[in-house]
């Protein structure tokens, strides 16, 4: 009797098969991206938050914006850049840099953080999605020594 029961619940909810809906298939993508830097092992405190109004996501231009990170993790970009990568006429105090990130989902909730004189950018998110190239500007008050880059997703 329960052998019976097994074989009806395995007929009535087939296992997925390669190629199966596009949900599946995004969740299956890759988390891994070039770009995602690992910083030093330190302690929870220490960090101090970057205001989430000074950082913007790219939203224009986002291959041009990428290629000027090909071989460096950020970059002092003028006024001007930061107005048409970031889509805004209204910028934040401080000076423009663009940096790395990468996103894990379509929008996500991206945090800037310092540690001493590094910059620590992680994005994370709800659902699944390849893990994409996606600079950010931050308006910051100093050039970042180095720059640090992760990015987590979670169904």
């Amino acid at each position: 009797m329960i052998h019976a029961v097994l074989m009806i619940g395995l007929l009535a909810f087939p296992s997925p098969a390669p190629g199966g809906s596009a949900g599946q298939h995004v969740c299956n993508a890759p988390t891994a991206n070039e770009w995602l830097k690992q910083g030093p092992a330190v302690g929870t405190s220490g960090f101090t938050e970057v205001d989430r109004a000074r950082v913007l996501a790219v939203s224009a231009d986002l291959e041009a914006a990428t290629a000027m990170l090909a071989t460096v993790d950020a970059i002092e970009i003028t006024p001007q850049q930061a107005q048409r990568f970031s889509g805004q006429s209204d910028l934040p105090d401080g000076t423009p840099y663009l940096a790395r990130a990468v996103f894990p989902t379509p929008r996500p909730m991206v945090i800037v953080n310092w540690y001493g004189a590094d910059l620590y950018v992680f994005a994370g998110g709800l659902g699944c999605a390849p893990y994409e190239k996606h600079p950010v500007v931050v308006f910051l008050d100093q050039r970042p020594e180095r720059v640090f880059v992760s990015a987590s997703a979670a169904l």
